[in-house]
Parts: C-alpha cells; sequence; structure tokens
C-alpha cells in the first residue's frame, strides 16, 4: 500500500503492535476508537500484515464523501457513507451486506463505532449523556453506538463468512509534547516528519460464537468493552507518565473547517 510505505517509510512512523494473535486472511468484524483521520493508516498497516488490505469495507459518515480529494478516494476505496440515523441507513446497510454475504468474498467490515473522530467538545457530551444513561463513566472514549454493531453481529452470526470480531485500540504518542491521543493532521501526515510521534495498535480477538445472543446482552457486551478499552488507556497513560488533558483536538480543527465551508458552497 502507497498509503503505508509513505506513513511509515517515508515520513518514519512508528507503528507497534500488541494483543492477541491474529491469523492472516480471516474475515472479521473490525471494531476501534477513532482519533483523526490518521487512524486509517494505522488500520491499513494492519490489514497489510494481516493480508487483507484490500478486503476492507469502512463504515464512515456521510460528510466526509465532500472532503476535497479524499472524499472520492474513500469512495474508490469502497467506504460505506452512512447518515449515523439508524432509520435512514439501516436499509443501505442490508443492502451491503446482502452483496457481502453472496459474493462470498476475503472481508473485514471496519467500523468506528463511536460514531465520529473524538474532540473535547464530543467527550464533553458523551460523558454527560454516559451520565444521565448511567452507562459506564469514560475518561478517554466517547460511549460507542451500539445499533449498527448489534444488527451487523446478528446479520452474520448464522452465515458462517465472518467469525470473529478484532477489538482494536488505537493510541498516539507525541514525544516532543508528552501528550497521548492527539492525531497529526492531514496536513501534517502528507507534509512534515512524523518522527517525534509514536503510534500503537492493541488488539483484541472475539469469536462471534462467543457472544452473547440476545439485543441486550449484546449492547451490554460492547459497552463493556468500551469501559476495558478505557482502563486500558488509563494503564497505558499512567505506566508512560504521559499527559491527557486538554491534548485532544477541538470540533474547529482543519478537517471540519474545510468539510464544513464545502457543504456551504453546495448548499
Amino acid at each position: 500500500s502507497q498509503m503505508v510505505f509513505h506513513f511509515e517509510k517515508i515520513n518514519g512512523a512508528r507503528v507497534t503492535y500488541s494483543g492477541d494473535d491474529i491469523p492472516e486472511k480471516e474475515n472479521a468484524i473490525v471494531i476501534s476508537n477513532h482519533l483523526g483521520f490518521t487512524d486509517i493508516y494505522l488500520l491499513h498497516g494492519f490489514a497489510q500484515l494481516k493480508k487483507m488490505l484490500s478486503a476492507q469495507r469502512y463504515f464512515a459518515k456521510d460528510s466526509l464523501k465532500w472532503m476535497p480529494i479524499f472524499g472520492w478516494g474513500l469512495y474508490l476505496m469502497g467506504f460505506i457513507f452512512l447518515k449515523r440515523d439508524w432509520l435512514a441507513d439501516r436499509g443501505r446497510i442490508e443492502e451491503v451486506f446482502s452483496g457481502i454475504k453472496q459474493r462470498r468474498s476475503p472481508i473485514w467490515i471496519v467500523s468506528y463505532v463511536e460514531g465520529s473522530r473524538i474532540t473535547k467538545e464530543k467527550l464533553q457530551k458523551s460523558k454527560v449523556f454516559a451520565k444521565k444513561r448511567n452507562l459506564p463513566a469514560l475518561r478517554y472514549l466517547m460511549v460507542p453506538r451500539t445499533k449498527g454493531f448489534v444488527a451487523t453481529i446478528n446479520s452474520f452470526r448464522e452465515d458462517g463468512l465472518i467469525k470473529a470480531v478484532y477489538d482494536l485500540t488505537l493510541i498516539y504518542y507525541n514525544s516532543k509534547t508528552n501528550e497521548m491521543q492527539h492525531a497529526p493532521n492531514i496536513a501534517r501526515v502528507y507534509s512534515d516528519n512524523l518522527k517525534e510521534y509514536k503510534f500503537h495498535v492493541h488488539v483484541k480477538r472475539h469469536l462471534i460464537k462467543d457472544l452473547p445472543n440476545s439485543e441486550e446482552e449484546l449492547t451490554n457486551w460492547l459497552l463493556q468493552q468500551w469501559k476495558e478499552k478505557d482502563d486500558y488507556l488509563e494503564d497505558y497513560r499512567l505506566k508512560n507518565n504521559w499527559n491527557f488533558s486538554s491534548t485532544l483536538s477541538s470540533d474547529n480543527d482543519e478537517t471540519d473547517k474545510v468539510k464544513n465551508s464545502i457543504k456551504k458552497k453546495i448548499n
């Protein structure tokens, strides 16, 4: 992959892995926390290691398709654009799943189940939401959206094409600022050196046959995975004596400014 080559070889990004042993060429549903556009480089690198680079199909929010150049590139890469409204997206999701089942080709269905990349504002809103719903309190993550995940598992549970769920935890660290989880923006990735950054991917593998059957239990299972992921991030931060507070990007970062300006022109 040219993307992975540019990221790791040209710009010097250091990527490390830990967690469960993942077999090559295994079909899977892949879920992950979401820090920024740079996440795709980590996911691509992991997929390349497991011989599944060309098999990835990403769920992504609809607004990304309006990004200059990148939006078209994401479309060509097979991204599935959704409006993040279950009633509006359900038909599209079922159509995509039906096609995947009919083709029986190698597949990774990739989803950022938090719904969007994390920012200061979104993290705060998520904390308020969690408190109101009496959900586990999270420090580094947003409450995952469960409906799409539950629908995905239930759709493939009996089909047999996909047997595993990979739960990825992405960790970014900037050695210059000692800050954790602040993702370099697109401009930085394509124009600057990334040697001051460390990127880490922690992987947990679950068999679909071992997951709960009921919708309520499966929902709670995902929430529990996110609580464990949050605890893992806390342990990782404390062990390395990194900072987290105020390192997240704002809702008004460069990516959002670009998307918003394009939307205004179109509308």
